[in-house]
């Protein structure tokens, strides 16, 4: 009876064990990761993990420049033809400048015999759609001069003497409604450097735009002065100012804030043209409502 006791025994203990022995457990652990093959590359060249992100940086620079200038290529290719035609448009419209100078001057002439009424109401129908084809003509030609891009004709300007220039042109504008235009230049302002005849279109559009909203017997307050290493012209009205559609689009191509103003031969491009001059100037054009005329503002900004 002993034996077989024994034998249990010695059994247990072995169950013991073996549950011992699974319950440990046995851990590896193991790294992968490059190495060069070659000592003489650990000398002269980043670790292999850091040279793997190089690598893998300048693939994704490649891959953007190849895109980017198949881009450019595919764009150009699309562009073409609207640049083309833009230019054919600009010269058919100088084209069409010579033969409405020639209806003009013989209307002139036409205008200065004896003519009876009929014959005159009939000549006056000739003078305004002549003046309206010049209107069409010269829209036509700053569209395609603005996407083309000005060529500026830079020269060194006395700013006193220009602003009495614009001035000259300003009141022209302003007695056709009765308007009072108020000009206050700085003093010593000295000179600037640019194109003198489109930096007096952009001013004089602005200026036109002005005259157009306000009322008969307002005001128009145009003021100079440096601020910031800036040539700042300030044009302001008395009128309703700018709405907020207005300040949002009014130097896009072709908006109109006020639809009637089409029947007067207005196209959307004063503020359009004026912009792009400005922007080739690298200056600013800012628009705003003033508080102190509660009129519309316009701001140039010339650096200089």
């Amino acid at each position: 009876m002993n034996q077989p006791t024994g034998l249990i025994r010695l059994g247990l203990k072995n169950l013991e064990s073996l549950s011992v022995l699974f319950r440990q457990y046995v851990v590896l652990q193991y790294y992968i990761g490059s190495q060069f093959i070659n000592e003489w590359f650990y000398h002269h060249f980043p670790p292999p993990e850091i040279l793997l992100y190089i690598l893998i940086g300048i693939n994704c620079i490649a891959v953007c420049v190849i895109l980017t200038a198949q881009f450019a290529k595919y764009m150009r290719a699309q562009l073409s033809p609207l640049f083309e035609a833009t230019e054919r448009i600009a010269a058919l419209a100088h084209d069409l400048k010579t033969p409405l100078t020639v209806i003009q001057g013989n209307i002139d002439l036409i205008n200065e015999a004896e003519l009876d009424d009929e014959q005159r109401l009939y000549a006056g129908y000739i003078t305004e759609s002549s003046g309206q084809m010049g209107v069409y003509i010269r829209t036509l030609i700053g569209i395609s001069r603005t996407a083309a891009g000005y060529q500026l004709n830079l020269e060194e300007i006395d700013i006193a003497d220009y602003m009495e220039q614009i001035e000259a042109q300003a009141n022209s504008l302003c007695l056709t409604k009765e308007i009072c235009l108020h000009m206050e230049t700085g003093a010593d302002l000295g000179t600037f450097k640019a194109d003198k005849l489109l930096l007096e279109r952009a001013i004089i559009n602005v200026i036109g735009n002005a005259v157009d909203y306000s009322s008969s017997e307002g005001t128009v307050y145009v003021a100079t002065q440096k601020t910031d290493h800036f040539l700042q012209i300030s044009i302001t009205d008395e009128g309703s100012g700018f709405t907020p559609e207005t300040l949002h689009h009014a130097q896009d191509q072709f908006f109109i804030g006020n639809k009637s103003r089409t029947s007067n031969m207005h196209f959307g491009m004063g503020l359009y043209i004026t912009s792009s001059i400005i922007k080739q100037h690298n200056g600013q054009l800012v628009l705003k409502n003033s508080d102190k005329a509660k009129g519309a503002q316009v701001i140039i900004k010339i650096p200089y």
